[in-house]
């Protein structure tokens, strides 16, 4: 330990400062680098061996027992470390977190022991650079990197597996690796894959999903979560494997686009399929109401096309689903 005298505290000698929007374990992997100790013998000696980890998303919401011991033995306070977990889009990219449910706007990772089965992190190649993970790129809405102009992955693009950081030093016997931007199964340079541009359209629609996010508001709705619930839900039916659905075909027709339908759920779905949905249904609802109702009547549907029950929606969705359509 290092006494710090304007802290009055000790502090774990291996500290290192939070970058901005940092993820939680990718503060504290960077710290075991540090160190240069491996990543789980390091959450062991930290927090003890009872201590779930690795083997949990612990970014989703962080442990109170965790929580003390960052406060204990670092110069951070109580804001700066919930701030490094999900919890900080609270009441702004999704109303509130549930722990053991599916959550609007959060990508869910699959853990299953220490492994992760899901593509639920994802990642800009240029801004990965910087070596460290963004909270947002944990949010369904974040498919773009404004920053840089460039499609976020979900994925690695030469063996397909999912992005899993942590693991990079796994069954090392020499040096440790000290970037987090390599494959932690086949030790591809994340950095290098092709990928093209986004468009004009597709800037537009992640300017505009940020922007709601930071300010808690847009001009269709008083609150962003509230906003986003609609866009994932529109967009689920968009996804669904029904050819039937009456929106999901006026929609295809009036953008112009076609989506195969799967069964799996929209949040399970690749983040290419994401962009050419979520891109097309915010466009629709930035026009709220009057884009929604040209697409409506290129043949009336029934609301259970848009969804299940209609007075759990939105009061601004609400309305016009039950008094104008």
């Amino acid at each position: 330990m290092v006494f710090i005298k304007s802290l009055n505290k000790n502090i774990w000698p291996f500290y290192v400062a939070p970058k901005e929007d940092e993820l939680f374990t990718s503060w504290f992997y960077r710290m075991s680098l540090e160190c240069g100790i491996r990543p789980i013998p390091f959450s062991n000696s930290c927090f003890g061996r009872d201590t779930p980890f690795w083997n949990r998303d612990i970014d989703f919401i962080i442990p109170k027992k965790i929580i003390q011991i960052v406060l204990k033995y670092t110069p951070l306070n109580k804001e700066e470390v919930i701030n490094m977990s999900l919890q900080k889009y609270s009441g702004l990219a999704f109303e509130n977190l549930k722990l053991n449910s599916h959550n609007f706007n959060v990508n869910p990772i699959g853990v299953k022991h220490r492994k992760r089965k899901q593509y639920g992190l994802v990642y800009c190649p240029s801004c990965i650079n910087d070596n460290y993970f963004r909270i947002s790129w944990r949010l369904q809405t974040s498919i773009f990197c404004v920053k840089c102009k460039k499609r976020l992955i979900d994925r690695c693009f030469k063996c397909n597996e999912p992005i899993s950081f942590y693991r990079i030093n796994f069954g090392r016997k020499k040096r440790m690796n000290e970037f987090l931007f390599f494959c932690s199964n086949c030790g591809a340079d994340l950095r290098k894959v092709n990928i093209q541009e986004i468009t004009l359209s597709e800037l537009l629609y992640q300017n505009f999903i940020d922007t709601t996010i930071r300010l808690g508001y847009n001009h269709v709705s008083n609150y962003s979560f509230s906003y986003i619930k609609v866009l994932l839900m529109l967009s689920s039916k968009v996804k669904t494997s029904s050819d039937l659905n009456q929106f999901k075909i006026n929609f295809q027709e009036k953008y112009n686009i076609k989506i195969e339908g799967k069964r799996e759920m929209f949040y399970l779905t690749s983040i290419e399929d994401k962009r050419k949905i979520l891109v097309k249904v915010n466009e629709m609802l930035m026009g709220w109401p009057e884009t929604f109702f040209k697409v409506y009547r290129l043949k009336k549907f029934n609301n259970s096309n848009l969804v299940d029950n209609i007075d759990k929606m939105p009061y601004w969705v609400y309305f016009n689903l039950k008094f104008k359509s």
